[in-house]
């Protein structure tokens, strides 16, 4: 249990330093919507800024994405492996995970949607997929801890 605590405090840290990370991604957009944009040349200087800043504020909400799967995956981790008392406990971490994952997803979609080149969103939008097979497959043993337990002690 000691090492799940361990990574879980990685990931809280980390995931807090996302926080400022993505406040700053954001800034980047918004600079660039307020750049010139009455000549073709200043609006194809204005695009690609726009685009560069979105790829840059989509990175952020993508690793927060991949953390937030760590935690759930942690969590179902703790459920299967812990003592029956900090079962809701687990089930609580892995439903704030989801949070964070879905939060995240919404994220790394707008800024997906936002670009004039949606080639370069398409990894990002499979790896999501990705992320939420493996955060459902996380929470589904999670969730199996619990119903174990329970059926247990009745």
């Amino acid at each position: 249990m000691k090492a799940i605590v361990d990574q879980a405090d990685g990931l809280r840290t980390s995931l807090s330093a996302a926080v400022e990370r993505d406040a700053q991604a954001f800034e980047g957009v918004l600079a660039a919507t307020r750049l010139p944009k009455e000549t073709d040349a200043e609006k194809a200087a204005r695009r690609a800024a726009m685009d560069r800043a979105t790829i840059q504020a989509a990175s952020v909400p993508l690793d927060v994405a991949r953390q937030a799967v760590e935690v759930i995956q942690l969590a179902a981790e703790a459920a299967e492996t812990g003592n029956a008392s900090v079962i809701s406990d687990a089930i609580s971490a892995a439903a704030l995970g989801h949070a964070g994952l879905k939060a995240a997803a919404a994220n790394v979609r707008v800024n997906a949607a936002g670009l004039h080149d949606t080639s370069t969103a398409r990894p990002w939008l499979k790896e999501l997929d990705e992320l939420e097979a493996r955060a459902t497959s996380a929470e589904a043993r999670a969730e199996a801890s619990l119903s174990a337990c329970v059926s247990a002690s009745s």
